[in-house]
């Protein structure tokens, strides 16, 4: 199973050490380059202090390049640890990461528990993650669970729904130009 790995940049070396993890478990993990050549001095993958502004994430294009690496995943596992004194931090972009993961039917896990007291918690909540709570080897249980089929099963809802949308659309278009030609009549 090819798992892409996700969290805060202010976790990097946790997640390129899950990712190998991962890779020893026998499973197909894998990061963002980016991120591996950082932990090991190659590159900077962002500044020191960790913060990202707009302009960053622009010119990295990073949030787009996540989604598509989430895309060419069959599930996601997100490091979410202590940040700012909130345990199992989710932040703005794990969020958005989550919610591509969620709607293409990727799997969430977290490598820790689930956060307390951030104002998206529902939304969090909602999109089921499963906790694996700080132990890697749990991801084998939850993956048993979460056959193939039934990841592939999701894909197949979600694109149904996307081209029941489009007929509707087209539908839509093609009653419009019916009434539109009845009163030139």
């Amino acid at each position: 199973m090819k798992i892409y790995v996700l969290g805060s940049n202010s976790f990097v070396e946790e997640m390129v050490r899950r990712k190998d993890d991962l890779v020893a478990l026998g499973y197909d993990g894998w990061i963002h380059p980016d991120y591996e050549a950082h932990v090991k001095g190659e590159k900077r993958a962002f500044p020191e202090d960790h913060s990202e502004t707009a302009d960053f994430k622009r010119s990295h294009n990073y949030i787009r390049e996540h989604f598509d690496h989430i895309l060419e995943s069959q599930a996601i596992l997100i490091v979410n640890s202590e940040k700012r004194g909130i345990p199992n931090y989710i932040g703005g972009n794990v969020l958005m990461e989550m919610g591509h993961a969620y709607y293409h039917g990727r799997p969430i896990f977290f490598m820790h528990g689930m956060p307390d007291g951030l104002s998206y918690m529902d939304e969090i909540k909602a999109m089921d993650p499963i906790c694996l709570e700080g132990d890697l080897a749990n991801i084998a249980n939850h993956i048993q669970n979460l056959t193939l089929p039934v990841i592939a099963a999701r894909k197949l809802k979600s694109k149904k729904g996307s081209r029941t949308s489009k007929r509707k659309q087209s539908a839509g278009k093609s009653s419009k130009s019916a009434k539109r030609k009845k009163a030139r009549r």
